[in-house]
C-alpha cells in the first residue's frame, strides 16, 4: 500500500475479504455454507475463481480463513482511504454455487463453458443469465453488503462477466441488455456507482467481440458510469481499434508480466512515449498496472508511473539518468553504458515467458541466444558501482537480478547447443554442453 501511495496510485483494486461478502449474500438467497464448498477455490487460486474461470480447485475454504481475510480486508480498505486512495471493490458478475439452480429452479442458471481444459469437477461455474431478475437482486444485495460491512466507499466497483469466458449469445442487442442490466442493478444499490471493467475480453476473444458487439456492450452504459482498463496497452492496445472504446473513459495499462515470470523484459521506447500519444487523441483518463506478478522489472513500473508527474514525453536516456541517480545515489559512465546495453537487449521488446531453466525439458530451443554477450558486458560494467553503492539495497537487487538473467541466458544457449548436438548425434559435444547446463544450475 505504501509503495502504491508513494508512486501516486489512487485507484487500487481491493478484493481481500470478497468471499465473506459473497457468503453473506448467498445466505440471503437460501444457501448455507456447506452449499458453497464446491464453489470457492483454495486461496492460491482465487484470482481465477473470482473471474468465474474455475470452482472448487484447492478448496474448500475454511470459514475461519474467510473471516480473517475479511478483517484484513477492512484494514487494507481503511488504510487505502486514509492515504487518499479510492479502492475499487468487487461486485457480482453472475457466478454462483451450483446449488442456486436448485433453490431457484425457475431462474435461467446454466454452466459456463470450460476454461483452460479444466476437468468437470472444477470447471463450468454456474452462471445466472444477466437478464434474469435474480441476477439483479443478487447484484444489488452484494453492493449493499459491501457498504454494510466495509462502510462508506468511493462508488467504484469491478465486475467482469466474461473474462476469458464467452457470452451465451453474441447478438449486439443481447450484449447491450446484459450491460444495461449490470449497471442498473449497481445504481439501484448505489446511485453513484461507476462500473470498472477489464478490456481483456476484447483482446482474448476477438471472434466474438467484434466492432459491433463491443459498441453495443459499451454504448448501453453512460460515459460517466463506466471506466475501462485497456489491460495490455503496451503491445495489444484496444483503444485505437474501438474508437477510443466508443468514447468511454479508459486507463492505459501495462501488463508486462504473466504468471509471475522472472524474465527481465519490457519496451522502454514504447513506455516512454505511447501513453502520451494515446492521451492526446483519445478518451484516456489515466495510467495503470495490471501485471499478474510483482517484484520484477521495477524500472518498467517506475517508468510508467513516473509519467503521471510529467507534462510531456521524455527521452529514455534523460529518464534513466534521473532514475538511476535516485535509485543508486550515484551514477558512473560504466553504469550508463550498462543500462544502455540493457535497453537495447532485455528492455527493447516484451516477452512473456519463463527462462528455459524453469520449463519442462523439451527439444524446443529459445531463439534469444544472441544477447548473452551484451548481458555479460552489462554485468561487468554494473559492478563498477560497488565501491559507491554496494550498500544500497536497490543496487544490490538490480545486480542480483542481472546476474540471474545472465545465468538463465547462459543456460538457454547451452540448451540450444544440447538440442543441436542431440539432433546431429554428436555425443562428445552433447556431453560438453550438458555439463555447461549443470554448471549454470549450480551457479
Amino acid at each position: 500500500i505504501d509503495w502504491m501511495a508513494m508512486r501516486g496510485i489512487n485507484m487500487p483494486l481491493m478484493l481481500t475479504g470478497q468471499e465473506f461478502i459473497w457468503i453473506k449474500t448467498f445466505e440471503q438467497f437460501g444457501l448455507n455454507f456447506e452449499d458453497m464448498n464446491e464453489f470457492f477455490s483454495g486461496p492460491a487460486f482465487l484470482a481465477w475463481h473470482r473471474m468465474g474461470n474455475i470452482r472448487g480447485w484447492g478448496g474448500p475454504l475454511p470459514i475461519e480463513w474467510v473471516e480473517k481475510q475479511f478483517e484484513l480486508g477492512k484494514t487494507i480498505f481503511n488504510r487505502m482511504r486514509e492515504l487518499g486512495m479510492k479502492p475499487v471493490l468487487p461486485v457480482f458478475a453472475g457466478h454462483v454455487p451450483s446449488k442456486m439452480a436448485e433453490v431457484y429452479p425457475e431462474a435461467n442458471i446454466a454452466p459456463s463453458h470450460r476454461w483452460a481444459q479444466m476437468v468437470d469437477d472444477y470447471c463450468c461455474v454456474s452462471f445466472v443469465e444477466p437478464t434474469e431478475s435474480l441476477y439483479s437482486e443478487i447484484s444489488e444485495a452484494v453492493v449493499k453488503n459491501l457498504i454494510k460491512y466495509f462502510g462508506p466507499n468511493d462508488h467504484l466497483y469491478n465486475g467482469d462477466q466474461y473474462n476469458e469466458m464467452s457470452p451465451s449469445n453474441s447478438e449486439p442487442s443481447y450484449l447491450a441488455s446484459v450491460a444495461t442490466g449490470m449497471i442498473k442493478s449497481l445504481k439501484k444499490a448505489d446511485p453513484d456507482a461507476v462500473w470498472i471493467i477489464q478490456g481483456w475480453m476484447f483482446v482474448f476473444d476477438k471472434e466474438i467481440w467484434q466492432e459491433e458487439q463491443i459498441e453495443a456492450y459499451l454504448s448501453s452504459v453512460d460515459d460517466d458510469s463506466m471506466i475501462i482498463l485497456d489491460m495490455r496497452a503496451e503491445n495489444h492496445p484496444v483503444w485505437n481499434r474501438t474508437k477510443s472504446f466508443h468514447g468511454k473513459p479508459y486507463i492505459w495499462c501495462q501488463m508486462l508480466n504473466f504468471g509471475a515470470q522472472t524474465e527481465m523484459t519490457g519496451s522502454m521506447d514504447t513506455l516512454i512515449s505511447h501513453p502520451f500519444e494515446a492521451a492526446s487523441q483519445s478518451s484516456m483518463v489515466g495510467i495503470g498496472l495490471t501485471m499478474e506478478g510483482i517484484e520484477n522489472n521495477p524500472v518498467m513500473y517506475d517508468m510508467l508511473l513516473d509519467q503521471a508527474w510529467m507534462t510531456g514525453p521524455d527521452t529514455v536516456e534523460n529518464w534513466l539518468e534521473r532514475y538511476l541517480t535516485a535509485r543508486y545515489g550515484y551514477v558512473t559512465q560504466p553504469v550508463r553504458d550498462a543500462w544502455g546495453l540493457l535497453r537495447k537487449t532485455v528492455y527493447s521488446y516484451l516477452v512473456n515467458t519463463f527462462p528455459n531453466v524453469g520449463r519442462t525439458p523439451s527439444l524446443f530451443t529459445d531463439t534469444r541466444t544472441d544477447r548473452v554477450r551484451d548481458l555479460l558486458k552489462a554485468l561487468e560494467l554494473l559492478l563498477d558501482l560497488i565501491p559507491y553503492a554496494g550498500h544500497v539495497p536497490a543496487y544490490r537487487h538490480d545486480l542480483t537480478e542481472l546476474t540471474r538473467q545472465v545465468l538463465a541466458d547462459v543456460f538457454t544457449c547451452s540448451h540450444a547447443s544440447v538440442v543441436e548436438s542431440f539432433r546431429a548425434k554428436l555425443k562428445p559435444e552433447l556431453s560438453f554442453w550438458n555439463n555447461r547446463m549443470r554448471e549454470s544450475l549450480e551457479d
